[in-house]
């Protein structure tokens, strides 16, 4: 867990009443030091609750977090706190041991408690067990019981073991998936798909003789309580009672529940917007009712926490809606401009359009009334490619951008503006056209053989255009004005890459087009000149001898303001390479960094900050790296730290220069003791001398030396 911050949730709670909170934004204030971590999460989505009287903890498929009624806000739990991963599976919180037990898809098993995070292997690396899935989790005589596809495991919460596991429990021992499980006394019932089993407790039940087993009148059971000597099930959403004589019966009214579940001595279900008590009669009057499907509940004292689909976490009474802070779509697309990073959707949801913006370590969430297709940074503002049209947003407010008549509303799903300023667009539906819209608000447009996915300007105004994969070339060099048209493949002298399939383009400062591959990277040399009968080879960088990345799926490459490279892998994480692509500077995956997921969906880098929002399939994060955009002039440069004292290990950093340009520092007497080349914004110095000594106590100045040979002072710092 990180050491700053206060897990109340692991202590009883000291206030009464519940401290009712609106919507928190907070994510982190500001910039994270060179070399951190944080998380972008979508909260919103919540499958599952679970928690005490004072405590509820919400679960979604990559997020988790929670809230107690002596806390001031909703806390979010990570990797980057010490789980495990992100993918999260089931959750219980038991509250005589005061841990949280958390199950990954992958059978990991974390107990969250109050000074430490204990983990358990064992059915994760059990290579018996092919299905690993949990269906559902209950907590019985001070353990937690599992049913899952493999069977039923118990598992200790004061030791943190598996004490019993019952396995292939199939009517001639094969594998049997359990959906639940309920102790009663010395008794477990277990229900499957082929009906109820019944076991006793003490004997050998790996034995499947040893079960007794009884069909059910009804299919698609799910869930399975124990409740005043009865027992009940969701059969086909609706709501089975068995009383102790064996009779079952349907419950009358019970149609289409979400969830059936225990709290306290209580037992409740949800339908819809209502969650209602059921009584041992077979009655039932509901107890809390929102305007919002409730997927799973929990009662807290008097307050009922709600969880939703895509509103978060509701208390009610009052109707507050609590949740950390976040991007709302679970699977961004980021766009950096120049001063903020923009989230849109992935993969847009229904009923839920909007962007978020990245303020000051904030997520802003802007609701809109379409669904945001492609955005591009346009100064302090962006353009937005929408299914009603083009709109532009300048961090306040969404305002339409008049296309010409009939094309008013049509749809846009891919931007880019070229080095002029003209905007290019492309849209895909009813048919495919290009769009450029000259600086005057003029429009011409073209029509073009296949969708685009991404559009891309070279540095001679020409568009490139980068097609769905699919079994022909994906990568179009197209210029409306010269008739130029070429795609480019395997072939000599027309693209020579290692593979037809593109997946992702960028442009280097030199004008070199790099190519994410399906197997690796290449790169077009000097883009900009290629013609319609150039002859086009594309380069393959070598590491070791070998093709770099040969064999990998690249799905995002973006070159970094000091010009090196970042690749996104669809199977392999993120890798950074120096400029000459001949060293690797560093590759973070799921085992060596807090990534949820090895396969990099996309990214974008923010150039005045340096830090990379990286999007996966199991959620969102960003890594500060310590590249940043240079400054157009040379004005005032920040040196940290300043002064630097005598127990500081790390990098000098300065930043605020000129790119192109040479830095020298020199002692108050004039021996320069570095000099170094700038690339980008920013350098960094591990503060050692041409002899390899750390500096001497004193005062050092700094120079710069432009790209005009122009030599000037630029700042000082302080060595203790």
């Amino acid at each position: 867990m990180k050491p700053d911050v206060e897990h109340v949730f692991l202590r009883k709670a000291v206030l009464s009443g519940l401290i009712l909170l609106m919507p928190i934004l907070l994510v982190a204030q500001g910039d994270i030091p060179v070399g951190s971590w944080r998380y972008h999460l979508s909260y919103r989505n919540i499958l599952q609750i679970s928690g005490s009287e004072t405590s509820v903890f919400a679960r979604g498929n990559n997020s988790l977090f929670y809230w107690t009624d002596n806390a001031q806000k909703a806390l979010a739990l990570s990797k980057l706190d010490g789980l495990y991963g992100q993918d999260f599976q089931q959750i219980l919180f038991d509250p005589a041991t005061n841990s949280l037990l958390v199950v990954y898809t992958d059978g990991t098993i974390n107990f969250v408690r109050e000074n430490r995070i204990l983990r358990l292997d064992d059915i994760r690396i059990n290579t018996l067990i092919r299905d690993k899935t949990v269906h559902r989790v209950k907590l019985a005589q001070g353990k937690a019981w599992l049913a899952a596809a493999f069977g039923i495991v118990s598992v200790d919460l004061q030791e943190g073991f598996i004490d019993a596991a019952f396995l292939n429990l199939g009517p001639n021992g094969e594998p049997l998936p359990i959906l639940d499980v309920e102790i009663r006394e010395q008794h477990i019932l277990a229900l499957s798909e082929n009906g109820l089993m019944e076991g006793r407790l003490g004997t050998n039940l790996n034995d499947f003789n040893l079960w007794e087993r009884r069909s059910l009148p009804f299919f698609g059971q799910r869930i399975l309580h124990w409740q005043d000597q009865n027992f009940y099930l969701d059969g086909d959403g609706r709501i089975l009672m068995e009383d102790a004589q064996g009779a079952i019966d349907w419950i009358i009214g019970t149609v289409d529940i979400q969830d059936l579940k225990v709290i306290g001595d209580r037992l409740f279900f949800s339908r819809e917007e209502v969650v209602y008590e059921l009584f041992s009669d077979g009655g039932f009057e509901p107890r809390v009712e929102i305007d919002v499907p409730i997927l799973d509940f929990h009662l807290l004292d008097q307050v009922w926490a709600l969880a939703t689909s895509n509103k978060g976490l509701i208390l009610q009474p009052p109707g507050n809606t609590l949740i950390p802070g976040g991007v709302t779509n679970p699977f961004p697309v980021f766009i950096s401009g120049r001063s903020t990073t923009l989230a849109i959707p992935g993969i847009p949801r229904e009923g839920d359009p909007s962007i978020d913006l990245f303020v000051e370590g904030t997520w802003r969430n802007f609701p809109t009334s379409f669904t945001v297709y492609a955005a591009e940074a346009n100064g302090e503002g962006f353009y937005l490619g929408t299914s009603k049209g083009l709109y532009s947003f300048n961090g306040l407010e969404v305002a339409p951008v008049p296309l010409p008549e009939p094309y008013q509303d049509r749809a846009l799903h891919a931007l880019a503006i070229d080095h002029s300023g003209r905007l290019w667009a492309a849209s895909n539906t009813p048919t495919t056209q290009l769009w450029r819209r000259d600086n005057s608000g003029r429009w011409e447009y073209w029509d073009l053989p296949q969708s685009v996915e991404k559009l891309l300007v070279d540095n001679s105004g020409r568009p490139w255009l980068l097609h769905p994969p699919g079994p022909i070339r994906n990568l179009r060099l197209f210029d409306p004005i010269s008739g130029l048209n070429r795609t480019f493949g395997t072939e000599g002298n027309a693209g020579g890459m290692p593979t037809s399939q593109v997946r992702d383009i960028s442009l280097d400062p030199s004008g070199n087009l790099w190519l994410g591959l399906s197997q690796g990277i290449a790169y077009l040399f000097n883009a900009g000149a290629i013609m319609q009968e150039s002859a086009v080879n594309a380069v393959a960088p070598l590491l070791d001898g070998r093709p770099i990345l040969s064999g990998t799926s690249v799905e995002a490459i973006r070159i970094a303001p000091d010009r090196s490279l970042w690749v996104g892998t669809q199977s392999d994480g993120l890798w950074h390479f120096a400029a000459d692509v001949e060293v690797v500077l560093s590759h973070f995956t799921t085992s060596n960094s807090p990534l949820p997921s090895n396969d990099i969906s996309n990214f974008s880098i923010h150039t005045q900050s340096g830090e990379l929002f990286i999007s996966t399939p199991k959620g969102a994060l960003s890594y500060r790296g310590e590249s940043i955009g240079p400054k157009s002039k040379l004005k005032n440069i920040k040196i940290f730290p300043n002064p630097v004292r005598p127990n500081f290990s790390g990098l000098l950093s300065i930043e605020g220069l000129t790119d192109y340009s040479m830095l020298k520092v020199a002692t108050s007497s004039g021996r320069v003791v570095a000099s170094m080349p700038v690339a980008g914004g920013k350098v960094t110095w591990n503060l050692l001398d041409p002899g390899g000594r750390r500096l001497s106590p004193g005062v050092y100045l700094v120079y710069v030396l432009d790209e005009q040979g122009r030599e000037r002072a630029a700042g000082k710092f302080l060595v203790l």
